[in-house]
């Protein structure tokens, strides 16, 4: 474990609740990763940081709400994007969840001269065709910020137990899609990743 990160005292404590973290689907994959390329014009995406199972790890993606789910009981992150495929023309267009990262530690990060916080854990990712659109579970198909109660932390779970974890998958797709690792900060002299050896990327 990275020296900087810690982890949570009360883990067996937590709830079987969560919250969603929006991110940006890369249009250039059937695969639900982040817009490595910035086709979306909001810049090159490190985050979700799926190599190392964390969310805000190098850039502060809705930073207050890391900050409150560090401090929450809530389990789960839930990671939502909105497809941009046209492969998959049931979820194109509409936000889904697509996976999770279950929170075990946190950690500080210093970037740009400013500190922020990231939380990792166990990540899960699922394809398309598994994932869960916000507006079958009564939400709003835009949202940004979203608390997901007990109920539907359940209904999501027991679809996701079933479903094939692709992360590594989407691991490669990244590397294929950004073989010079403009989204990945460890090969920039002026930064040193505590996870270099652990990465699944290198």
């Amino acid at each position: 474990m990275n020296p900087k990160t810690k982890a949570f005292r009360f883990k067996d404590e937590l709830k079987n609740i969560g919250r969603m973290q929006f991110f940006y689907h890369s249009p250039s994959s059937d695969l639900p990763i982040r817009d490595v390329l910035g086709e979306l014009g909001h810049g090159k995406k490190t985050e979700p940081h799926i190599e190392i199972g964390a969310e805000n790890f190098l850039e502060q993606c809705y930073q207050k709400q890391i900050v409150s789910f560090i401090d929450s009981d809530e389990k789960y992150l839930f990671l939502v994007t909105n497809c941009q495929s046209e492969k998959y023309t049931e979820v194109q267009g509409k936000q889904s969840v697509v996976g999770f990262i279950e929170k075990h530690f946190f950690g500080t990060n210093k970037i740009h001269g400013k500190e922020h916080q990231y939380i990792q854990g166990f990540t899960k990712i699922v394809g398309f065709e598994d994932a869960i659109i916000l507006q079958e579970l009564g939400y709003s198909n835009r949202v940004r910020n979203l608390l997901i109660d007990e109920n539907r932390t359940s209904i999501i779970m027991e679809k996701f137990i079933s479903a094939e974890d692709i992360t590594d998958k989407c691991i490669d797709e990244i590397i294929r899609l950004d073989p010079k690792n403009k989204t990945c900060y460890h090969t920039r002299k002026l930064f040193r990743c505590e996870y270099a050896h652990d990465c699944a990327r290198v």
